[in-house]
């Protein structure tokens, strides 16, 4: 069987322009060999329903296990005990190909099934249950992320037109292990995106906490450990409850835990619309932020409650060569409310 290898197609840049710097410190940087591509794309089962693809998940772990070397296994298996390290880049990946864009609807998931699997057999390699919630996304296990055409001035992972600020997914959620959520799930412990097709002038945005409360000048750091916000869901979110009487972050092990999204979190007092402020301002600062620019086989697992990330503004083509990815959430199995017994990865939040 043929391996698909990522190409420069109409609408690409030239790669010479690109910088390759090193990676940050709390990046963990894979790339996969042609036959261990080979392996997983020959051997990776391809499912056609969320219940299938979560039902599975064992299967494709254990085909990313014997087709990943060692080293380059151990090292996924190993990064959720690390504090240090919070993204998983991998690269090289076999992937599917791009279902044709319509810019109006979701592929199904049998155009995506090599990618997901890959991305469902990962999160089992690392101790984590695929998750999405009932208010997001219509409750389907995978979302597409690609401009579409009645969304592209909208402030989600549908628009183009205007920076996506940096945030963490469903803020509005418990924190995972640190905040009770006892009956409800709590936010993604890990959000995964495998890209299907690149924009090579489109980079995603990160930057972890510390770094952030770092460039925030110290007077306004109690506050952010305070529970004096409110958080709310995004315009995107339909339903999803508020949360009131919060902290935007939270310290263990020396490590930086938040919940942050500039356009929907409130201060209730001066001295937290001061630090709300100055917390803004920095965000402000591009020169802040880890790109990653992702080619087709990319794939980034990042720890959502320790990672804001974004992405710039940019003008969508429309031609079926826009940037294009599959975004999927983990979460440990034992912190997930299912909404209805026979629906697991569907996360009660109310």
């Amino acid at each position: 069987m043929k391996l698909n290898n990522p190409t420069i197609k109409k609408h690409a840049d030239n790669f010479s322009l690109l910088a390759t710097p090193q990676p940050a410190s709390w990046i963990l940087k894979i790339h996969l060999s042609r036959s261990e591509a080979l392996f997983i794309q020959e051997n990776m089962p391809r499912p056609t329903k969320d219940s299938e693809a979560y039902r599975d998940r064992k299967r494709y772990a254990q085909v990313l296990k014997d087709g990943l070397n060692a080293v380059n296994r151990n090292t996924i298996m190993l990064f959720k005990y690390s504090d240090e390290k919070c993204l998983i880049n991998i690269c090289g990946l076999p992937y599917d190909p791009v279902p044709e864009n319509t810019y109006t609807s979701d592929p199904d998931l049998s155009d995506v099934a090599l990618t997901a699997a890959i991305q469902v057999g990962l999160l089992e390699l690392l101790g984590l249950s695929p998750l999405s919630y009932p208010f997001e996304n219509n409750g389907r296990l995978f979302r597409w992320v690609s401009p579409y055409l009645a969304n592209l001035d909208s402030l989600s992972s549908h628009g183009a037109t205007e920076d996506l600020a940096m945030h963490s997914d469903h803020h509005q959620l418990p924190i995972p292990g640190l905040e009770d959520s006892s009956g409800t799930t709590p936010m993604a412990e890990v959000l995964c995106l495998a890209q299907l097709y690149s924009d090579l002038q489109v980079p995603t945005w990160f930057l972890r906490y510390e770094d952030a409360l770092q460039a925030v000048a110290k007077c306004h750091h109690s506050q952010f450990f305070r529970d004096v916000w409110v958080a709310l869901p995004p315009a995107s979110v339909k339903g999803a409850p508020n949360r009131e009487g919060v902290s935007l972050m939270v310290k263990d092990k020396g490590a930086i835990y938040g919940r942050f999204d500039a356009a929907c979190v409130k201060a209730t007092t001066r001295k937290s619309e001061e630090a709300l402020k100055a917390l803004q301002k920095v965000l402000m600062d591009q020169s802040l932020f880890t790109p990653i620019v992702m080619h087709r086989g990319d794939l980034v697992l990042w720890k959502n409650p320790r990672m804001l990330h974004g992405r710039p503004k940019f003008t969508p083509r429309l031609d079926g060569s826009d940037r294009a990815a599959l975004r999927l959430f983990g979460q440990h199995p034992e912190l997930i409310t299912p909404c209805h017994p026979e629906l697991s990865f569907l996360g009660n939040t109310l």
